[in-house]
């Protein structure tokens, strides 16, 4: 988790207006599966809504 407060990143994009401007956070992560002997991926998009 992130938190968000005056020193975050993520603040100047969550004021009053953030679900009026246009953006999405998207997390990507790659590891490998040593079972599997095989990269593994997972992305997850988050919307301004998802963001508390």
């Amino acid at each position: 988790m992130h938190s968000i407060d005056d020193s975050s990143p993520l603040q100047e994009y969550l004021g009053k207006s953030a679900i009026e401007r246009q953006w999405h956070l998207l997390i990507t992560f790659t590891g490998y599966h040593e079972s599997l002997a095989n990269q593994v991926y997972a992305r997850h998009v988050y919307l301004p809504k998802d963001v508390r």
